[in-house]
């Protein structure tokens, strides 16, 4: 899994000390076009692979796919957390996510759920991107039937 996802941390590594320098949200302008761009189309690479992955993930309890959403989610996390700013790197990383919680659905509603709510609830207040509406909205359509919640 590392060898795959190595381009991406290098450029994640990159848009990390650019952000460091700014000491201020960054725009995309003020990243290497191709890094970012790069960075975003990986994300949506990694969010076809999910979404295609999606049949073949139907145990609710324990998922093949855990051991990869494990590395995503730490990336994800990141990204919402820390570049608000950069909508297209955001909208790339929701769609992740709404794809990989099909593929470890009870995993996600377990342990990451609360958390991914509180991150772009308040992320919206920073920078109301669209994207963070429609994850809030795909989490809810999902798990909306869940008497637990």
């Amino acid at each position: 899994m590392t060898k795959i996802v190595e381009p991406f941390i290098e450029n994640m590594a990159i848009i990390r000390e650019e952000q460091r320098k700014q000491k201020e949200p960054l725009s995309e302008k003020q990243i290497n076009e191709y890094i970012y761009d790069q960075s975003c189309e990986y994300m949506d690479l990694l969010g076809e692979f999910c979404k295609n992955c999606a049949g073949l993930a139907r145990d609710e309890l324990k998922s093949p796919f855990e051991p990869i959403f494990e590395v995503i989610w730490g990336y994800i996390q990141e990204i919402l957390s820390n570049f608000s700013s950069l909508e297209k790197l955001c909208e790339s990383t929701t769609r992740v996510l709404k794809h990989s919680l099909r593929i470890v659905p009870g995993t996600f509603k377990q342990t990451y759920l609360v958390t991914f709510l509180k991150i772009v609830i308040s992320q919206f207040a920073l920078s109301p991107l669209s994207c963070f509406i429609y994850s809030v909205e795909f989490c809810m359509k999902e798990y909306s039937g869940d008497e637990k919640l």
